[in-house]
This record gives C-alpha cells, sequence and structure tokens, in this order.
C-alpha cells in the first residue's frame, strides 16, 4: 500500500546526458585497491576484499568496465576498475566473454568475484545508469555516485534501482557513495539500494542517500525472507519518502545514520525482519521506526537514539510505529567489533563524510574525522554485549523474540496471542519451535500455549539440549486458531542455559506456539558468537550413514531437467546443476544435525568438471572448508541444521550425482 510521492528536491540536481562513445582503458602498472577496509556484516563470512591483490585497470565508460571484466582469465580473476568521469547510455553497451556476463544499459555485475569498482579523478558518476548485482560474492563499490536511474519513462536502467542485489549474492561493502533520484515512483524511480532473493553480508557505510521516494529495501516481498546480515552505518538519509530500510525477515544492524526530512516512514522492519538501531539520529520526520503497510510484525532493539521534532501516527491497522517512545522488542546479536559515535554528533559527522568525494574519510569513534589509512587501535573495541529477551515474571519466554526461533513464520493474524505475535511452522515433520531458557538444573516443569485449529492431533517431540526427552506430546485440537491452550510435562534441564525445541512429529507440523512457559525462569545467558571450525583433507570415504537421505535440500537456480533432491537420493544416476558454471546446493534438516564430513559426487561424464568451491554452515554463513574438486571433506564437527556447497569455479557444467552427510 503506497501513497503519493510529494518530494521537495534540494536545488541543482537536474540531470545532463552525457553522451560519449570513445573509453579509457588503462593498465595502471601498480596495483591499487579500495580505501580502508571493510566494516560491518560484510567483514563476516570470509570477508570483502574486492578485487585486491589483481590487475588495476582505469576506464571512462561504461564499454570499457564491461571489457575489462571480460578480459579477465576467469570470472573470479581479482581486479579493480578505476572509474574517471561520467558513465551513461550513450557509452555503455554489453561486451561478451568466458569471464563476464554484461548487458547493455546497465552495469551488470552477474556470476562473477573479486571486484572493486572505485571512483577516482575528478570524480566518477553513472548517470542514469543502475549497477545491478546477480549471483555475485566479493564487490566493493566506493566513491562514486549513481543518479537518476529510471524504471519507466526514458532511458530506463537496472528497473529502477541505483544499485540493485539479487539472486546468491554473498559479501558487498559499498562506501563513501551518493545514491539519488529527482523523484519517486510517479517520476518513473524506484529504490535506491535494494537486495533480494537470497542476498547476505552486505555493510553500505558513510553513503548519502536523497531525493527519492524510496529509499531501498531488503526482501522483495513478504515472503522473500532469505535475505540479511546487513550493516548500515554512518549514512546521510535525506528527503526520502520511506524505505530507509524496508526489512523482510533477516537481521540488519543500523547505526550512527542521520535522518532527515522522511516524509511517511523510515526504518520499517516487517514480516518477522530484527534490526538493531544504535545511535541514531532522526530530524524533522514521520514514524522512523516501525511496522508499516503490513500485518505481518517485524522487530527492533533500540538504544542511544536522538529523535528530533519527529512526528508519530497512532497505531491502527497496518500502521504501527514504535513510537513516540520507541523500546526494544528483540534482541539482536551482533558477531563483529565496531564503534559507536555519540548521536548528538552524529549530524555534523555525517555531514562531513557521508558520500562520494569527501576523502574517504571515517570516524574514529569519537566524532572525530580520520583516514582511514590511519594504524586501527591495538584492541579495537567489543561489540555492544546483546543480552536475550528476560522472561515475565511467570518464566514466560515467548516464540517470537529472540533467541527464540521458529521453521516457519512468525504471524500474528489470529488473535488471543501473548507478546508479538506466534509461531507458525511449516507443514513438515521435522519442523521446530525453538527456545533458550534458564534452569538452576533438574526437573523443571513446562507449560507451552498453543492453538490448534485443526481436526486432529499434531504431536512433537521435545528435545533438550540436543537430546529426545520425550516423544509425541500430544498438542490436541484447542477448537480454533483464536482459542488457546496449555499443555504441561515435565523434563531435566541443566543448570543455566538450556536449548528446548518442539520438533513436528507429522507432516502437519506444530500447533501455533505462543509462549514456552518454565517455573522458576531467569532468563538465559547470552549466547557467543559462533566461531568457524578449522577444516581439514582426508580422502578416506566417510562411515556411518549418510544423513542426507531422508533430509531435505534446496539451491540456487537449477538447470533444466536437474532437481535438488537427485543429490540426496542415493541414485549416481541423477544430479542437480546449477543454472550456469557456480552456484549452491545444500542439504538441511528439520533439527539439530551434527555434521562432520561430507562426500561430494559427481555424475559419470562430469567428473572433474567441480573447479574452487566453499562448503558453509548455512545457519550462520561460518566457512566449514574451501578448496577444489569434488570429493570427500572433512572439518571439525558442527551442529547445525543446513549445510552448503558452494560452486565458486568450474571447468564445465558441473553434475552434482550425490551430497553425502556424516557425523
Amino acid at each position: 500500500m503506497r501513497r503519493p510521492v510529494a518530494l521537495r528536491l534540494l536545488a541543482g540536481l537536474a540531470t545532463t546526458a552525457v553522451a560519449g562513445t570513445v573509453g579509457l582503458a588503462l593498465a595502471i602498472p601498480q596495483a591499487s585497491a579500495a580505501t580502508g577496509s571493510a566494516t560491518g556484516f560484510a567483514t563476516q563470512n570470509g570477508g570483502t576484499t574486492g578485487g585486491t591483490g589483481g590487475q588495476t585497470v582505469r576506464v571512462s565508460t561504461g564499454t570499457a568496465l564491461h571489457t575489462a571484466l571480460c578480459n579477465r582469465a576467469s570470472s573470479s580473476t581479482p581486479i579493480v576498475i578505476e572509474v574517471q568521469g561520467t558513465i551513461n547510455h550513450g557509452n555503455t553497451s554489453k561486451v561478451s566473454g568466458d569471464s563476464c556476463n554484461t548487458a547493455d544499459d546497465v552495469i551488470e555485475l552477474k556470476q562473477i568475484s573479486n571486484v572493486s569498482i572505485i571512483g577516482v579523478g575528478s570524480g566518477a558518476v553513472f548517470d542514469q545508469i543502475g549497477i545491478h548485482i546477480r549471483e555475485a560474492r566479493n564487490i566493493i563499490i566506493q566513491n562514486v555516485t549513481v543518479r537518476n536511474v529510471k524504471k519507466s519513462g526514458s532511458p530506463t536502467s537496472n528497473g529502477g534501482d541505483a544499485i540493485g542485489m539479487e539472486a546468491d549474492v554473498r559479501n558487498i561493502w559499498v562506501d563513501h557513495v551518493t545514491l539519488e533520484a529527482s523523484g519517486g515512483e510517479s517520476a518513473g524511480f524506484d529504490g535506491l539500494f535494494d537486495m533480494k532473493n537470497n542476498t547476505q553480508y552486505v555493510t553500505l557505510s558513510y553513503s548519502t542517500l536523497r531525493n527519492s521516494g524510496r529509499g531501498g529495501l531488503i526482501g522483495s516481498s513478504e515472503s522473500d525472507r532469505s535475505n540479511g546480515y546487513v550493516t548500515f552505518h554512518h549514512n546521510l538519509y535525506e528527503n526520502i519518502d520511506s524505505r530507509t530500510p524496508l526489512l523482510r525477515g533477516g537481521i540488519s544492524h543500523i547505526y550512527n545514520n542521520y535522518y532527515v526530512d522522511l516524509h511517511e516512514s523510515g526504518i520499517n522492519s516487517r514480516a518477522g525482519g530484527r534490526a538493531k538501531v544504535d545511535n541514531n539520529y532522526f530530524q524533522d520526520s514521520k514514524d522512523v521506526l516501525g511496522t508499516f503497510y503490513t500485518s505481518e510484525a517485524g522487530y527492533w532493539q533500540v538504544s542511544g537514539n536522538i529523535y528530533d521534532n519527529v512526528t508519530w501516527s497512532s497505531r491502527s491497522g497496518d500502521t504501527n510505529p514504535a513510537g513516540p517512545n520507541p523500546t526494544s522488542n528483540t534482541s539482536v546479536s551482533i558477531p563483529y567489533p565496531y564503534s559507536l559515535d555519540e548521536a548528538s554528533c552524529v549530524p555534523n559527522l555525517v555531514r562531513q563524510l557521508a558520500g562520494a568525494n569527501k576523502g574517504n574519510r571515517i570516524s574514529d569513534g569519537s566524532c572525530t574525522p580520520t583516514s582511514p589509512t590511519s594504524p586501527p587501535p591495538s584492541n579495537p573495541p567489543s561489540p555492544t554485549p546483546t543480552v536475550p529477551p528476560t522472561p515475565g515474571p511467570d518464566g514466560r519466554y515467548e516464540a517470537e523474540y529472540s533467541p527464540a526461533s521458529c521453521d516457519g513464520d512468525i504471524e500474528s493474524e489470529h488473535s488471543g496471542y501473548s507478546g508479538g505475535g506466534y509461531c507458525n511452522t511449516e507443514n513438515a515433520s521435522g519442523a521446530a519451535s525453538q527456545f533458550l531458557v534458564s534452569s538452576s538444573g533438574g526437573t523443571t516443569d513446562l507449560t507451552i500455549r498453543h492453538a490448534n485449529g485443526g481436526s486432529g492431533n499434531r504431536p512433537a517431540n521435545l528435545v533438550v539440549n540436543g537430546s529426545t526427552v520425550r516423544q509425541g506430546v500430544a498438542f490436541s485440537p484447542t477448537g480454533g486458531w483464536t482459542s488457546w491452550s496449555n499443555v504441561s510435562v515435565s523434563v531435566p534441564l541443566n543448570s543455566g542455559t538450556n536449548t528446548i525445541r518442539l520438533v513436528a512429529a507429522d507432516a502437519e507440523g506444530l500447533s501455533n506456539i505462543d509462549y514456552l512457559q518454565v517455573s522458576g525462569g531467569t532468563g538465559p545467558d547470552p549466547t557467543p558468537s559462533p566461531t568457524a571450525p578449522q577444516p581439514t583433507s582426508s580422502p578416506t570415504q566417510p562411515g556411518g550413514t549418510n544423513l542426507s537421505i531422508g533430509a531435505g535440500s534446496d539451491g540456487s537456480s537449477k538447470a533444466s531437467g536437474t532437481s535438488y533432491g537427485d543429490v540426496r537420493d542415493g541414485d549416481l544416476g541423477t544430479y542437480w546443476s546449477p543454472s550456469g558454471s557456480t552456484g549452491r546446493i545444500s542439504i538441511k534438516w528439520g533439527s539439530d544435525t551434527t555434521v562432520s564430513a561430507v562426500n561430494i559426487r559427481e555424475a559419470s561424464g562430469a567428473v572433474g568438471n567441480v573447479g574452487s568451491w566453499r562448503l558453509y554452515n548455512h545457519d550462520t554463513g561460518a566457512t566449514l572448508a574451501t578448496g577444489s574438486g569434488a570429493g570427500v571433506i572433512t572439518f571439525a564437527p558442527t551442529t547445525l541444521r543446513k549445510i552448503s556447497f558452494e560452486i565458486t569455479g568450474a571447468s564445465g557444467t558441473p553434475q552434482i550425482a550425490e551430497f553425502e552427510t556424516y557425523a
């Protein structure tokens, strides 16, 4: 549901189209790279280094930029592309090659990796030309301006997004850029910074976003919840209607940003999204935080923010602002170190630092601009500790609040629930609702509030700290989805923090789970950030049961005639292939599963096609192992629910016949 855009445009931003078909593509003898290092979630999942260590090429047209990508030895060969001048429709065309997949009228970064695009000289401007990142990883974009990209009218580019990311994108750092439009959707513009369809580990830092109806989104629809782990810090959002950002599912860390003149809404966390919102400055704006235009709630943890002349709507229907006195309704753990500037200095600081052509300066954490090449402190600050939500005085743990998790959706459709919603799991055996609780130890009474509007029992297995302690606990019909009842059971708990999982025992899934009540509960202890186990290599076939048989599977886009399920059917005659030469295939379980080895088997006729790869814990993004070629991969035992094999290089079309997993 959208409202008409009414923008008060800043002066001096009319676009002048600069035509030109002759580009400059010069190899620079001494390699260069982005100024400074990635921050935020872009530091996770192996980090983001772009084209560091590769050849440096300077270009002045879009065609020359595409040519630089296509002239690489492979799609993963590192390269630093320095951009000077104005890139526009007149000088941007498709270029073909084995190491690229480009297109006309857009800067296309598709099915590639290890690339830096850096503005140099008097400035780099992408005028009415968007930057599209698809099925790509390890990309840095720094010190450029992207302006007036349209989805309707003339000319059009990139669906109207200044920078758009989609389809299995990983590790993107966008820094010191200016993204701007000249109106809203009715004027032909869309988002300034959009992420969808499994885009993760992204940081937008020290950038300016202005004069647009839409700042940007994470997730294209309420069902697109595969995105997340996005950091926004030290950015200026100015003269924008909404979406600063819009967060659907996933986790986002939003700190030290300056928001001014937001007309309709600001940070819109919805559809189960969770945002940690720290030390931002909101000024002369409306409804800067909340859940808007949907009934599917999102969540936030707030601290240290300043609300200066902010107006708040009354809560009604699909309008649910966090104000006028925003408080936290979830808890979000941040795995990386960061420094917080005081919110009071953010307007002046961000005005000095954010955007292109500002010298790429950063803050030192004490409200003082500094060069990013300065030596880092010997003891980097630790992230602000995150305390999980404390239960009520009756020991109640809500299913919708972190660190609880739900194999399905957090909903608020059916009334009568407690807190902000309830867990509606997938209709599948193994789907779970998980809680972290605290206990003094010994036999403990649990009360589970649920609603079962179906006609039959929805039994659940009760798993405590990885062991099933009760099988087939009955969750009988309650007479309707708005009728809630309690199920009580006694279980043994350890002294301290315990993990309790309700796991569906049949294909109908669980009842809707409202909360878990623990007699005498005092709240879980903070959980440490996960660390990646150190991988080892072994050529020996693992022993024991292949855990993939009977599990689930999914992946990136698949080639016609192949199936995700073919990698777990025990048949070497069937296989999955990605739609291109690279892609991801995953094995998933409905409950925690410990894995220490996998065996990647290629189909006959395609043996040797798999090149470089990465094996990772899909739950946390932690890398388990990297290497090349199919075969047995061993690593430290890891408990997870989804493990992913990502092919990053190949000598032919990969054909994965079996993705075997072993304890």
